[in-house]
């Protein structure tokens, strides 16, 4: 069996100890154990439910090579993603659903991502980013990381400035997350400093970040993020519960009106508020998970992967709301594998690789290439003081 379990995984290129246990994996090593699995079945059908949402561009072609030789041995597979440029590169007709509805089916020569996207929503989407606001290069700094060292961090400094929104990007495993968790007390950091509006913080545990006005939107909604077998109303208060407090005991009429204010803020679609969230649609977790964030009246927002598997309609409204609250003063750092995303939304653009900070890009230099020079290490920015301002 291991020797089986190597061999399938050597396929995929993935270097994982088959005595590991899987919750000891990274999100990227489990979905590649997860597609290992399904490849060694040897189906005839093969159904990959959003495979590459948490893959590194090279995991994904070494998983579309697999695919290909598939379907050469005559594996018929459905492939369902949100990634439309994935979908034009691999298949050969593509079947859009909206609302539970069929749209069509059209051969892939036929279509363009953007034809495809219109499909899926019903309407043009010609701004999918909203048009970004020039920064206030005088607002103040709200918070503040010097030579921050944590696990997965070997030394970062940057600056995130009232109402900016700053992208960091990178190579999957390059460090964006662990900077995060390390930021809010998810992970103890062993050196440096943090300041949040000119004041130290040190965050031994996420309640104290919440406290501080920091708020860490995570990118495992199922995992971490949302209690999938509850309703809505918990899931929305969970970490504001102080707010909802009658005395020694919650407030059920002040929870339910919270959850009433965020279904309208956030256009959450659910039958109703007891439905458990983990049979609500991807794009409607994540815009509960958004309004769970946002209880708290954060400041400082951190939101990891915020439009990871959904559709590209919940993904323009997400777009939206995030520009909104940088309009309003919120300063925001949005971390993502989606580079249009980070290009679309960010003010700056920090770039990590191996843990540490490679460069930062702002206004015309904000452009995909120059964000893969640094994130591959084609391109290593000399100029320290630049990168830690």
């Amino acid at each position: 069996m291991r020797k089986r379990a190597v061999a399938v995984m050597e396929r995929l290129h993935v270097h994982v100890d088959p005595d590991a246990r899987i919750n000891t994996l990274s999100v990227a090593d489990k979905q590649m154990v997860e597609i290992a699995k399904a490849i060694s079945r040897d189906a005839r059908v093969l159904i990959m439910d959003e495979p590459t949402a948490v893959l590194s561009v090279g995991e994904t072609q070494t998983l579309f090579e697999q695919i290909r030789r598939l379907t050469a041995r005559g594996v018929a597979v459905i492939f369902i993603s949100h990634k439309l440029d994935e979908i034009m590169e691999l298949a050969q007709r593509v079947t859009v659903l909206r609302d539970g509805q069929l749209i069509a089916t059209v051969g892939t020569e036929a279509l363009t991502p953007d034809s495809i996207a219109q499909m899926m929503v019903g309407r043009e989407l010609s701004n999918l980013f909203p048009p970004k606001q020039e920064p206030d290069v005088d607002a103040p700094v709200v918070l503040s990381v010097r030579g921050l060292k944590a696990p997965g961090v070997k030394d970062i400094s940057f600056d995130l400035r009232k109402g900016e929104i700053s992208g960091f990007a990178g190579l999957i495993g390059s460090g964006r997350t662990a900077v995060a968790e390390a930021i809010v007390g998810l992970t103890h950091k062993s050196e440096g400093e943090v300041s949040v509006a000119g004041k130290g913080a040190t965050f031994a545990h996420v309640g104290q970040s919440v406290d501080a006005g920091v708020a860490y939107m995570t990118k495992d909604r199922k995992g971490r993020g949302l209690l999938l077998n509850v309703g809505l109303q918990p899931n929305l208060t969970l970490l504001t519960l102080k707010k909802h407090l009658k005395g020694i005991f919650l407030d059920g009429n002040s929870e339910a009106r919270a959850l009433e204010r965020a279904v309208r803020r956030f256009d959450i679609r659910a039958r109703d508020a007891s439905v458990r969230v983990g049979q609500l649609s991807g794009g409607n977790q994540q815009k509960l998970m958004l309004g769970k964030t946002m209880e708290s009246e954060p400041d400082i927002i951190i939101m990891d992967e915020p439009t990871r598997g959904i559709d590209v309609g919940t993904k323009q409204q997400i777009y939206h709301i995030i520009v909104a609250l940088a309009a309003e003063g919120k300063s925001i750092i949005v971390i993502s594998s989606e580079m249009q995303e980070v290009i679309g939304l960010s003010h700056r653009v920090l770039v990590m690789r191996e843990g540490r900070l490679a460069g930062k890009l702002e206004g015309a230099e904000i452009v995909e290439a120059e964000i893969m020079r640094y994130a591959a290490g084609i391109k290593q920015s000399g100029d320290d003081e630049r990168i830690n301002a």
